[in-house]
């Protein structure tokens, strides 16, 4: 998202150390000193930073969290899990967002849900289609987001069943 930022970041640095070095490079016009070179590019440069300094500590949260929103409604609930995973990790306390972290945690434990009960439910169709290898492996992975979940259980049960028959 911000590798045009990062473009812009190298391509002054680099101006001004040609600059820097050899004026006539990068200024045209009468004066060509190093000293034009660096009020200019320098301060080019300084800014290009602190933008891209304010927007990275902003998309670390804010935009994870509208990402995750997204992946949500696109019932993408594995890359959404993982958003939240990563906004509750990076969560600062000392910071206001425009969102509360109990909001946050309540969608993160949601989504988990809605995972876990994807994947249990891709369990089920590949014990119907006899493939208890694909349903063992979908419930390993639901157990690594919820172990005490209900539908799990019964599950495992199930496939206990299933497989004591072959």
């Amino acid at each position: 998202m911000y590798k045009w930022l990062n473009i812009l970041k190298i391509a002054s640095f680099t101006i001004l150390i040609l600059g820097l070095i050899k004026p006539s490079l990068v200024i045209w016009g009468e004066q060509k000193q190093r000293t034009k070179v660096l009020q200019f590019y320098g301060l080019a440069f300084l800014f290009i930073i602190a933008i891209s300094g304010i927007l990275a500590q902003e998309a670390t949260v804010g935009n994870m969290v509208l990402k995750a929103r997204h992946d949500v409604k696109e019932s993408n609930y594995k890359r959404a899990v993982s958003y939240y995973e990563q906004v509750l990790e990076k969560w600062s306390n000392n910071k206001e967002y425009q969102f509360n972290k109990k909001e946050i945690n309540q969608e993160y434990i949601n989504a988990k849900r809605n995972y876990v009960d994807a994947l249990i439910l891709n369990a089920e169709v590949a014990i119907k289609n006899s493939n208890l290898e694909k349903a063992t492996k979908l419930l390993n992975e639901a157990k690594k987001y919820d172990k005490d979940n209900s539908k799990i259980k019964r599950f495992e049960s199930q496939l206990n069943g299933s497989m004591n028959r072959n």
